[in-house]
C-alpha cells in the first residue's frame, strides 16, 4: 500500500483501520462456524445472534493480535493460531453440552472450528495477497466440505432448506468482508496487535457474549482445563518459531498488493475468483448423495474433523522440533 507523503492518518484513521480488518474476520468466522458448521443459528434468538457475532469478533482482534505479535509466516503457525480460536469457539462460544469430552474436543474445537478458521483466513488471504492460486488449494477442498456439512450436518435436527440458506448467507458475509476489511487496509497505520485499551475492550466483548445469551453458561472446568493447557502449549510453540525477517500473513492483511488509500471496491475479478471456487466446492459437497456405514459422506467427514484434530498438534510440534534439530547439527558443523 502507497500513502501519499503528505497524508498523515488521523486519530480516527489510526483507531478505525485494525476494527475494520478484525469486523471482516468476524464476519468470515461467524458464517463459519455458525452457519454453515451450526445450522440451527436460524432458530436462534436475534439477541443470541448479536452475542455469538460479538464473541467472532473478539475472537477475531485476539487471532489477528496472535499473527502479528508471533510474526506468522508459514501454515504451522498459522494453524496454531486458528488451533487457538477453534479452542476458543469451543469453550466459550458452542452451548451443546458434550457427551463425550475428549471425543468433542477433538471432532469440533481442534478438529472442526480450526478447520474453517483455516479455512476464512485463507479467503481473506486470497483477497488481499492479489490472487495468488495457490491459497485457493486450501479453499476448493474445504469448501466441499461446507456444502456437504451444511445439507448433512448430524449434530443439530434443522430443516435442510436452513442449510442452503446458510450457504447463501454467508457468501453474502464473505463479500461484505472482502470490502469491509479493504477499507481497513486503505486506511494509514493499521496495525493488528492489540493495544491496553483494545485489549480490554476485546475482553469485555467476550464477557457480553458468554454473558448476553440465552442459554449462557460456564465451560465445564474439565473442558475449560483442557483448552487452557493446549492454548498455553500452543503458545509456547509460537513464540519458539517467531522469526523476525521475512513477509507475515498480517503484514499482507495490512498492506494489500493493489491497494490505494481511500474507500473503494475490491478488484472484482479476485472477489469473483474467490467467490467462484468457495461456491463450486460449496456445490459440490451439497450434491454429494448419503450413503451407507463407512461410504457415507457425512461419517467421512465426521472422520475427517476427529482425525485433524488428534493429529495436527502433535505434528505441528514435530515439524518445529525436527527444524530446531537440523539448525543445531548445523551449527555444529560450522
Amino acid at each position: 500500500m502507497t500513502i501519499p507523503p503528505s497524508h498523515r492518518p488521523t486519530a480516527i484513521e489510526r483507531l478505525l483501520a485494525p476494527w475494520f480488518l478484525r469486523g471482516a474476520f468476524a464476519l468470515l468466522l461467524f458464517s463459519g462456524w455458525q452457519l454453515i458448521l451450526g445450522r440451527a443459528v436460524f432458530q436462534r434468538d436475534i439477541i443470541d445472534l448479536l452475542a455469538i457475532l460479538l464473541g467472532c469478533l473478539a475472537v477475531a482482534a485476539l487471532l489477528l493480535d496472535l499473527l502479528e505479535r508471533f510474526m506468522v509466516r508459514d501454515a504451522f503457525a498459522a494453524l496454531l493460531v486458528m488451533g487457538i480460536g477453534g479452542l476458543l469457539a469451543f469453550t466459550l462460544l458452542d452451548m451443546r453440552p458434550p457427551e463425550d469430552i475428549f471425543l468433542a474436543l477433538a471432532s469440533r474445537g481442534l478438529g472442526a472450528y480450526t478447520v474453517f478458521a483455516l479455512l476464512m483466513l485463507s479467503s481473506l488471504l486470497w483477497v488481499a495477497r492479489a490472487g495468488r492460486w495457490r491459497l485457493l488449494a486450501w479453499v476448493l477442498p474445504a469448501s466441499i466440505v461446507a456444502g456437504l456439512w451444511a445439507r448433512w450436518m448430524p449434530y443439530e435436527a434443522a430443516p435442510t432448506s436452513e442449510g442452503g440458506l446458510g450457504l447463501g448467507v454467508a457468501a453474502l458475509l464473505w463479500i461484505a468482508a472482502a470490502q469491509v476489511a479493504r477499507q481497513g487496509a486503505a486506511l494509514p497505520a493499521a496495525t493488528l496487535r492489540l493495544t491496553p485499551p483494545e485489549a480490554l475492550a476485546t475482553l469485555g466483548l467476550l464477557i457480553a457474549s458468554v454473558s448476553g445469551r440465552t442459554d449462557a453458561r460456564l465451560p465445564e472446568p474439565l473442558t475449560g482445563a483442557i483448552a487452557l493447557t493446549l492454548i498455553m502449549l500452543c503458545l509456547v510453540i509460537l513464540w519458539f518459531q517467531r522469526k523476525a525477517k521475512g513477509d507475515t500473513f498480517a503484514g499482507h492483511l495490512t498492506r494489500w498488493e493493489g491497494v490505494k488509500p481511500g474507500i473503494s471496491l475490491a478488484p472484482p475479478v479476485r472477489v469473483v475468483g474467490w467467490i467462484s471456487v468457495v461456491a463450486l466446492g460449496a456445490a459440490l459437497g451439497w450434491l454429494m448423495p448419503r450413503g451407507a456405514g463407512s461410504g457415507d459422506p457425512v461419517a467421512i467427514v465426521g472422520t475427517f474433523f476427529t482425525a485433524f484434530g488428534l493429529v495436527w498438534l502433535p505434528t505441528v510440534a514435530l515439524v518445529y522440533g525436527w527444524r530446531a534439530l537440523r539448525r543445531d547439527v548445523r551449527a555444529l558443523r560450522l
